[in-house]
């Protein structure tokens, strides 16, 4: 979690929100739901060490939860550029260890596009695997059909726009993960870790079950993320 969007969560009188629990700093995200503010969320240094331990070369950087489109348009676009300038600033100490995803105001669609015209990116990812976007594909594509001017612009199925996605391993269950990498294909899977809330070593089980081809295998461990996100491999990857 950036710095700038921490404050701004201090500074915050409803949820989500930062407060102190047993003098620790404690993400109020709603009635009953939070989560402490562990070390991880802000020290390079320690996620650093996770992935050492976990055996991971390089990983890319993203917010967490809370974002900043709970604020106001003009606050979100200034924590979004801020935010931003943190994740560059990590990068750019450590290039051969991490990249970072630009975060955008969602909640002002003209401020995050001015925002992502100041970013690099290509492609759409689903976090979470995919979410629960794959599974009603055929739900999708029979309304867009049944409904006119569901499709908006779009000529043809979305399902054929949605299998252009990118997701990544992130649910614990290697069935899920299995029919992705069927729907989407392993070209369009990577290896995630939802840390800190997720034991950085803990999607490498999923990935054993799976049994895949090897060169599977290494597009979804780091091929297909590299390509991506524009990734340097080490010499000996090439």
């Amino acid at each position: 979690m950036p710095r700038a969007l921490a404050r701004a969560l201090e500074r915050r009188t409803a949820p989500p929100l930062m407060i102190s629990r047993d003098g620790k700093p404690f993400i109020e995200y709603g009635a009953g739901a939070g989560s402490p503010l562990w070390p991880e969320f802000t020290d390079p240094d320690l996620i650093l060490a996770r992935m050492d331990a976990a055996g991971i070369d390089h990983a890319v950087l993203t917010v967490t939860i809370p974002g900043v489109d709970w604020f106001d348009a003009e606050e979100g676009e200034e924590l979004a550029e801020s935010a931003n300038e943190e994740t560059a600033a990590i990068v750019a100490r450590h290039p051969h260890r991490f990249s970072g995803l630009a975060t955008v105001p969602l909640q002002a669609p003209d401020r995050a596009t001015a925002v992502l015209q100041r970013a690099l990116g290509k492609g759409f990812l689903v976090p979470h695997n995919g979410s629960f976007i794959p599974y009603v594909e055929g739900r999708i594509d029979m309304i867009a059909e049944a409904r006119p001017g569901a499709s908006g612009a779009i000529k043809v199925p979305p399902s054929a726009h949605i299998k252009k996605f990118y997701v990544d391993t992130v649910c614990g269950s290697t069935q899920s993960v299995r029919y992705c990498c069927d729907f989407f294909g392993a070209d369009h899977v990577m290896h995630g870790t939802d840390h800190p809330f997720f034991p950085m070593t803990s999607g490498l089980g999923v990935l054993e079950a799976l049994e895949l081809s090897r060169e599977d295998r290494e597009k979804i461990e780091y091929r297909n993320a590299s390509q991506l996100f524009r990734i340097q491999l080490p010499a000996r990857d090439q």
